[in-house]
């Protein structure tokens, strides 16, 4: 019989061997893996290794994953990067690809990197409107 924390390892391992050198084939490799818990794992560590090198195919391999806990402890670091490069493109990939909870923690993962990244911007809007009508902005 297999010891399953070894096969989960030697899952993990070739994932993330294969993502450093090329995560596109890691992608595509993926796809091969029929257990769904060993599939979700290697996605997992192609996820994490491919957001320095090409977030892109991280968020890909990140749309594979089924909407489990392991998906949700990712939607932040992908998000931030998606969001970091460009962030309109990183709000439409969310509502093409994800559903659900997974969704909305995804957006206010956006949202919250968008507002880090463009502060100026925000301030500046939130100026303006304060001085166009200070009531609604504030609540009353």
């Amino acid at each position: 019989m297999r010891n399953p924390v070894a096969q989960r390892e030697a899952w993990k391992a070739v994932a993330e061997a294969l993502a450093k050198r090329n995560p596109a084939a890691a992608v595509r490799w993926v796809s091969s893996i029929e257990d769904r818990y060993h599939r979700t794992e290697a996605l997992s560590k192609i996820v994490s290794v491919s957001l320095q090198r090409d977030p892109a195919k991280a968020a890909e391999a990140f749309a594979l994953m089924p909407d489990t806990p392991r998906k949700g402890m990712h939607v932040e670091a992908v998000m931030g990067h998606l969001t970091r490069q460009d962030p309109q493109a990183a709000a439409s990939w969310v509502r093409e690809h994800l559903h659900g909870s997974i969704r909305d923690q995804a957006m206010a993962g956006v949202v919250s990197v968008f507002n880090l990244v463009d502060k100026d911007s925000l301030m500046q809007r939130t100026l303006r409107k304060t001085a166009q009508n200070p009531v609604k902005v504030i609540g009353f």
